[in-house]
């Protein structure tokens, strides 16, 4: 039978209605409307005795109800129908607020349960008679239906209802183990059925955990309720100690969920990491803020405590918690500092509140400086005049710290005017300029030696920088910091020699093995040629920066093939045979551009050391050479670089003047 909704029987009935209301048939006036004209005609009767306006109402409402034909869902006798506005009962398929429903062709009573319908089977709730369009319980199964409702089968597989997970097998919800796309899952009788997930369950006396999709984790590390576990390949969690690629791991015998943190096993404690890994070392845990330190060693790795000496340095762990402790602690009745780093403090001050602690070499507070006095950590208190205390000096009168510009014996001491600690060391006033104390406090003037290097302080004890004539020798101190410089110097366009005293050389000097002359007046050395002068030298410095490296170790052919690019043939040799068969000078005076610069043997290379090394001079103090690839160098640098065992000579590479 062809499913009709609800609004076209509703004209059907518009229609008939009519046709009762005006009383026609196809045989005339019905019966119902001669007795609706007699009943009208007698209420007019009634109404004339009746005072003007007055009605009967209520009389009126009861036979209208009466009268009135029956519309929409009615139960008679247990049983539900539905009328038309005419009146007429309803048969067949009826789509009412969004549902289907099924009178029954014969009774017309409201489907409820089974029905088979034109060959299909259809499920009406039997609670309202609404017609199942999706999976449904039907009488204790679960069954599938098409949006049309016909019936599909019982359902089978997965099923999510009510925020759970089930598994149908025909119709009915599984329980118990089942094993699912290669996956073991529990379904818990308890729960209707329901699959375990994110949970850690015991079964049959085992422990199992069980996935946020509710798969069983086994073989490995598995996730169930926030919590890492380990499982057997039978999918039975394990616990206690576990030994994995060479790291600890501690699985909680009574929870089976992997320990991190701080733990106590047996009469030990230990860390574990956020990954559940045994610390060795150092660890920190970020929830505590707190350091830990357990044995390196990882047959052991319990956590140490106490004093403990590691790098060098010793660090205090807290014998109860085993945290590392920083700031004042006392122990044994003795006061130490341990910095944020938890090493201990040591020869140094520290503030403590009011007080200036001294901590000497083992870290204890030795000194106490407290309101201008100070006493030692015994109580006793030091004698009065100038003092060390600590790596500091003091001045004191009555036990009380003298501050500033203090004379002591005819000498003039400065004390810090804050700490009254000896000002000492290098000491930069807002002015600028730079002084150095010693450790009594007394300005130095003159020569003074600070951890192997020397300074020059003037009368005034001013730091001096840059070149200064001292007692009619030249020295040249470091602009930035005043150190006084030796070796070579660079400076505005000159090369000087300092000596180990930092004097500046004048006329001939030995260095290393070759000979210099520098300046009697200005002290530079006398310059080889800058600039070329000639075409042959000029092509020489075209070619050197034109030529390519021929490869490592063949520094004479590229030498060679420069040579013969500018036009000058191409010498023979190696570089030991260019140093014998060239080279002729080791003055500076006669170093032209274009020449070569070799030595027969150095010591930097293994091939160096057979057939030494050669160069060209381009001019402006700079060199070219190839050492695989080619280079500039200064010159300075490079004759410094290679007098290893000879000293370089210079000459053309041409039995030819080229200058």
């Amino acid at each position: 039978m062809k499913r009709v909704p609800v609004k076209t029987y509703c004209l059907a009935a518009l229609i008939v209605s009519f046709v009762v209301v005006f009383g026609f048939t196809s045989t005339g006036l019905s019966t119902a409307a001669l007795a609706q004209e007699s009943s009208t005609v007698s209420l007019a009767a009634a109404q004339d005795d009746r005072p003007a306006g007055a009605q009967d109402s209520e009389q009126t409402k009861q036979d209208d109800a009466q009268n009135k034909p029956l519309s929409g869902w009615h139960e008679q006798g247990g049983k539900r129908f539905f009328y038309h506005e005419d009146g007429s009962v309803h048969t067949g398929w009826l789509y009412v607020d969004g549902h289907w429903y099924w009178a029954d062709t014969s009774t017309a009573e409201m489907a409820k349960g089974w029905r088979l319908i034109n060959n299909a089977w259809y499920w009406f709730s039997p609670q309202n008679g609404t017609m199942a369009a999706s999976r449904t319980l039907t009488n204790g199964k679960w069954s599938d239906f098409s949006s049309s409702g016909a019936w599909n089968g019982y359902a089978s597989g997965w099923d999510y209802r009510d925020g759970k997970w089930y598994w149908l097998e025909s119709g009915v919800r599984a329980s118990g183990w089942r094993y699912i796309r290669n996956t073991w899952y529990w379904m818990d009788a308890q729960a209707q059925g329901a699959c375990v997930q994110n949970q850690i369950r015991q079964i049959n006396g085992a422990w199992y955990a069980f996935n946020s999709s509710g798969a069983m984790g086994k073989g490995g590390w598995c996730v169930a309720d926030g919590s890492w576990c380990l499982a057997s390949d039978l999918g039975v969690l394990k616990r206690g100690w576990q030994y994995l690629n060479g790291i600890w791991y501690c699985i909680d015998p009574g929870t089976y969920r992997m320990c991190t943190g701080y733990l106590r096993v047996g009469n030990k404690s230990y860390y574990f990491k956020p990954s559940g890994e045994m610390a060795l070392g150092w660890a920190y845990d970020t929830a505590q803020r707190s350091w830990y330190y357990a044995q390196p060693s990882s047959s052991d790795g319990h956590l140490l405590s106490g004093w403990q000496k590691l790098n060098g340095k010793w660090y205090y762990l807290d014998p109860a918690t085993h945290k590392m402790s920083t700031g004042w602690l006392t122990v044994a009745d003795t006061n130490y500092y341990l910095e944020g780093s938890g090493a201990m403090a040591s020869s140094c001050w520290k503030q403590r509140e009011a007080q200036t602690c001294w901590l000497d070499a083992s870290g204890r507070v030795s000194v106490i400086q407290e309101d201008n006095h100070i006493r030692f950590a015994n109580g006793t208190v030091p004698q009065d005049g100038l003092t060390k205390l600590g790596d500091s000096w003091f001045y004191l009168l009555n036990n009380t710290v003298q501050y500033g510009t203090q004379v002591i014996n005819g000498k003039t001491h400065v004390f810090d005017a804050k700490t009254g600690r000896a000002l000492s060391g290098w000491y930069t006033p807002s002015k600028g300029q730079t002084y150095y104390y010693s450790e009594q406090g007394q300005l130095c003037t003159g020569w003074v030696k600070v951890k192997g290097t020397w300074y020059y302080l003037n009368s005034q004890g001013v730091l001096l920088k840059g070149w200064q004539q001292l007692a009619g020798v030249w020295y040249y101190l470091d602009p930035s910091n005043g150190s006084m410089h030796t070796g070579w110097l660079h400076h505005t366009n000159h090369w000087y020699w300092l000596d180990n005293s930092g004097a500046m050389a004048k006329g001939w000097k030995t260095i290393g093995s070759m000979y210099f002359y520098f300046d009697q007046n200005t002290g530079a050395l006398h310059d080889p040629q800058q600039e070329a002068e000639t075409q042959a030298q000029r092509s020489i410095v075209q070619a050197a920066y034109a030529t390519p490296s021929p490869g490592g170790g063949l520094c004479a052919m590229w030498v060679s093939q420069v040579y013969s690019r500018a036009g000058l043939g191409y010498p023979d040799g190696n570089a030991c045979d260019m140093f014998w068969n060239y080279c002729s000078s080791s003055n500076l005076y006669d170093l032209k551009v274009g020449m070569i610069i070799a030595v027969p043997s150095h010591m930097h290379t293994y091939l160096g050391g057979i057939y030494g090394h050669v160069c060209i001079y381009v001019g402006n103090d700079t060199v070219i050479d190839n050492v695989g690839y080619v280079r500039t160098m200064p010159l300075i640098e490079w004759l410094d670089y290679y007098t290893t065992t000879h000293s370089p000579k210079w000459g053309w590479a041409s039995y030819s003047n080229l200058g």
